[in-house]
């Protein structure tokens, strides 16, 4: 690999130094230096002795005092490390640990339950229909709340043990489906048992669900009593929304459309605090349509997810929407969107002044071995545990990749056996990361783009010139839209 890459957008030029991920502005008569210093500058065909001339009259009266000026430039930078070189697997040379999981679950902020395979819908899309091959065979079971309970008491000293970092933060306690309002007193009782639960611990627990919404009107007195976070999918108006259909191929619309409506009727705070949306994206809407109809109707933001055209192909396909960045309302829905955290991710990844934890900001050190891939920690977003009682890392993963499982009120989880899949894993995939410009902007997740079906371990990697292309693409981008990029540095997170 280079130590460094140079690119140029419309307006400025770029160093990206490998050796410490950190991009910085670069006048031309410094790359100038470093071109006689014979370095690898790639693509710097655009630096002229012209415009370097032109530069310098606007600030020195002789080209000695530049040259002194902008050599003294270059010496910094090179004193510092910009231009030293690092290999991929200095980078991503990690590999997970027992300790890592142990970590995990100790700082579990979400655990979400299937308590049921049931559904009173029948979407064509839907991620448990025929379209989709991950998951197991769909029985109509319930989850067993003894089992459930288990995992609570499983996750409940590691919750209080030291390794928990933040004892007051708080835990989202989920209930997925199916549709889980038809197993409503799984619901009764778990809250129940987490209300006294929290009578005799420090821990925090909050309740969330995503819901159909055709049963919302025969239990939102109870949802709103105990202040659950609600996220309903609807993917836009009638015709938007006619993927979603109950098995006698009626569809949805009205009974969900009038529910959310009585919602927000009898129930105005908890509607305007509590309640999110969430869209499917497919062939059939667009997100900016569906955005001005959730606005409109209830005065709401929309989440929105693509059909994976990894595992249905084009059916269903969204062909996505051309923002026009200079409209309020086109930005509003871009910066809400799926596509928006590609740049996210890229402010996260390509400068080293951004913590998620006031420990990375004494700590940071930007040469560590970090694991390859976007792979995620196991369980570092959530826990997800099927009806069946298996135990996974998150509800997209197919469950053939199952890290544990609970039965008969006992959880098993081998946290050797989970370290030994994950790290066998990134080892066979060493080779392609060794030799790829995009690890520190790997979105690749093993589970879901690598592993393929045949169980070979797959994955393109990234040329220098293509790193270049993806660098000058990004920084235009910003440079093009100085308010979205301050908006998505605001909004900078680690999810």
């Amino acid at each position: 690999m280079p130590d460094f890459n140079l690119f140029t957008t419309k307006h400025n030029q770029y160093l990206f130094s490998f050796y410490k991920k950190h991009i910085i502005y670069m006048n031309p008569m410094v790359v100038r230096y470093i071109k006689l210093k014979d370095f690898n500058a790639t693509n710097n065909r655009s630096i002229t002795e012209e415009n370097q001339d032109e530069s310098d009259s606007l600030l020195f009266k002789t080209k000695e005092k530049a040259d002194i000026y902008y050599k003294r430039k270059f010496e910094f930078l090179k004193e510092n490390g910009f231009f030293n070189t690092i290999s991929n697997e200095q980078i991503i040379g990690g590999r997970l640990k027992p300790s890592d999981i142990n970590y995990e679950l100790s700082n579990l902020r979400a655990l979400v339950f299937e308590i049921t395979e049931r559904c009173n819908l029948q979407c064509k899309y839907c991620f448990y229909g025929d379209n989709y091959h991950t998951h197991d065979s769909r029985n109509n079971l319930d989850l067993s709340i003894a089992n459930a309970k288990a995992v609570i008491e499983y996750l409940i000293p590691k919750w209080l043990s030291k390794v928990n970092s933040n004892l007051e933060k708080e835990i989202f306690i989920g209930f997925f489906g199916g549709e889980p309002l038809l197993n409503f007193p799984f619901i009764e009782e778990l809250v129940s048992y987490i209300e006294e639960l929290s009578k005799n611990t420090p821990l925090n627990f909050r309740f969330n669900m995503t819901t159909n919404g055709v049963l919302l009107n025969q239990h939102i007195e109870f949802i709103a009593k105990n202040n659950f976070a609600l996220t309903i999918s609807l993917d836009g108006d009638s015709f938007a929304n006619s993927y979603r259909l109950f098995p006698n191929n009626k569809e949805s619309f009205k009974v969900v459309f009038k529910n959310i409506h009585l919602v927000k009727r009898n129930y105005p705070s908890f509607f305007e605090q509590n309640v999110l949306f969430n869209a499917v994206l497919h062939d059939r809407n667009d997100f900016i349509s569906i955005q001005e109809f959730i606005w409109r109707e209830f005065k709401k933001s929309i989440a929105g997810t693509e059909v994976n055209p990894l595992l249905v192909g084009k059916k269903f396909n969204y062909d996505g929407h051309n923002y026009d960045l200079n409209k309020s309302e086109h930005k509003k829905c871009f910066l809400s969107s799926g596509e928006s955290l590609s740049y996210n991710m890229f402010l996260r990844n390509y400068t080293n002044n951004h913590f998620s934890t006031i420990d990375d900001l004494f700590n940071y050190n930007t040469k560590g071995n970090f694991l390859p891939t976007g792979t995620c920690n196991p369980f570092s977003k959530r826990m997800f545990v099927t009806a069946k009682g298996k135990i996974l890392p998150c509800e997209a993963i197919a469950h053939e990749y199952s890290l544990g499982n609970v039965q008969n009120g006992k959880v098993f989880l081998d946290y050797e056996k989970i370290v030994m899949m994950y790290n066998n894993h990134f080892e066979k995939l060493k080779g392609k990361c060794n030799n790829c410009y995009r690890v520190n902007l790997c979105k690749e997740c093993l589970f879901l783009n690598i592993i393929k079906e045949d169980k070979t371990v797959k994955c393109s990697h990234l040329k220098n010139e293509d790193h270049i292309d993806l660098l000058r693409d990004y920084y235009s981008f910003f440079e093009a839209f100085t308010d979205v990029y301050s908006e998505i540095w605001r909004k900078t997170r680690y999810a």
